[in-house]
């Protein structure tokens, strides 16, 4: 499964480029007398924005991260937020803390929040940012805002006991016909779901004596981190690193059966279950037809008989990869609107086949037969052949959900270009483009005609 999201710090809204229509033709053929331009179609995806960040210190290494949330347009809902702890040396995520709830924002909505952050034991000597993230329960990007108005407050840590981390994974798949092919472990290798997922990893321990007794622990999440937990495993193998070295350990990845993208949190664990490293981030996706809706937003929290609702759905395809070609497919999108007894207001549904595409916009302008109020709306995608692929709901009548998502999970992205400049306007907001440009498409699809 291919990468679908480049972020880029420059202003207030989230923006995708779709429909993108381009027959890239060489500058240096002078037989060419028409060249189509790429052109591109640019629409809103989310709107939220977090303002007013301030951090206290309560004790040491304890912290209470207070800030506003704001969505501008429509209704957004699977909001999900957490803080980074940002190693200001690397400007690597050493740690994450997500609050175990999913919002439900109206337009307009505004809603402060607290958090309340310990720093872990495993965290190394050195400074440190802490920085609000905001996502949604696939992982699109929401907000990333420094936990702080003032540019220089940084968080020292003087008596930390970080020794153990596992980094520098590579993945194989067993008896792949490749079998010397690695990958790396965030590039999102696609397998089959018989096949399995072996990974060899660096270990380091920086202490003076070894390390025994120690296992892994593999947290599996839908497509990132901010996603559901799916599944939780302790592999039962000991590990022991010796002092002052770094040494090479092999596993196994437990993986899931349905094609899909999924992130693994991978970290070590001591004899009394404790987390005594920093997590790593393993991707990797089941092959097979496959769609994600990664945003669903809604015009209206009501409607009265006779309006027109407004949806529109951000979605992206999957089902192929670095290993093995996609395949063509229809993909049918149903959109249902309810009341809060269930009774139908409306519905809709829209197919697409063999999109030229992997991300894909959907507006939907669905008759209204009935008084909605209040509204929830349903939006489901089915392949061909009638499975469910993805479904999500906006309900602005349950404004707040319990998620099971907080596992101290890092994200792989770099983020040091948030501490670089100055703030305006007292907040620090993320444009997140999703371009698609007409090469790229064009280079793409020919490779995978070239693998079938």
């Amino acid at each position: 499964m291919k990468k679908l999201i480049t972020i880029l710090l420059s202003g207030f809204l989230i923006v995708s480029f779709s429909n993108v229509n381009a027959a890239v033709t060489s500058t240096s053929t002078k037989t060419s007398t028409t060249t189509k331009k790429a052109s591109t179609q640019a629409s809103v995806v989310a709107t939220v924005n977090i303002y007013s960040p301030k951090t206290t210190k309560i004790n040491e290494g304890e912290y209470s991260i207070s800030f506003d949330i704001f969505n501008r347009v429509g209704i957004q809902s699977n909001v999900r937020y957490g803080v980074e702890l940002i190693n200001t040396e690397n400007f690597t995520v050493v740690d994450t803390s997500l609050a175990n709830e999913s919002l439900t924002l109206k337009e307009k909505e505004i809603k402060n929040l607290t958090i309340n952050y310990k720093i872990p034991g495993f965290v190394s000597n050195g400074t440190y940012k802490l920085v609000i993230v905001a996502k949604n329960q696939n992982g699109l990007p929401l907000a990333y805002v420094p936990a702080d108005l003032n540019k220089d407050f940084t968080i020292t840590v003087k008596n930390g006991s970080q020794y153990l981390s596992i980094d520098n994974c590579m993945l194989t798949v067993l008896n792949d016909a490749s079998s010397t092919a690695r990958y790396k472990s965030d590039q999102g290798v696609d397998i089959m779901p018989s096949e399995k997922l072996i990974a060899t990893c660096d270990v380091t321990n920086k202490g003076v004596g070894s390390e025994k007794n120690i296992k892994l622990q593999l947290i599996t999440h839908k497509i990132d981190s901010f996603g559901d937990i799916l599944s939780n495993d302790t592999l039962t193998e000991m590990v022991s690193v010796k002092g002052n070295s770094t040494q090479s350990v092999s596993f196994t990845i437990p993986t899931l059966q349905n094609p899909q993208l999924y992130s693994v949190d991978t970290f070590f664990v001591n004899s009394n279950g404790q987390k005594i490293s920093p997590s790593y981030s393993i991707l990797y996706s089941v092959h097979g037809p496959s769609a994600t809706i990664q945003n669903l937003t809604m015009d209206k929290a009501s409607y009265k008989k006779g309006d027109v609702a407004n949806l529109k759905v951000f979605w992206t395809i999957g089902g192929g990869g670095i290993r093995i070609s996609s395949n063509k497919d229809t993909y049918v999108i149903k959109a249902e609107i309810k009341d809060s007894l269930k009774n139908v207001c409306g519905v809709a549904a829209k197919t697409t086949s063999n999109p030229s595409l992997a991300i894909n916009n959907t507006l939907f302008n669905i008759a209204i037969t009935k008084n909605c109020m209040p509204a929830v709306s349903t939006v489901s995608i089915y392949d061909g052949r009638g499975n469910l692929l993805d479904s999500t709901e906006i309900n602005s009548q349950n404004p707040v959900s319990a998620v099971n998502i907080n596992a101290h999970i890092p994200s792989i992205a770099n983020i040091s270009m948030l501490f670089n400049g100055t703030y305006r306007n007292y907040a620090v907001v993320f444009i997140v483009v999703l371009v698609l440009i007409g090469y790229g498409i064009v280079a793409l699809r020919k490779k995978d005609e070239e693998n079938k």
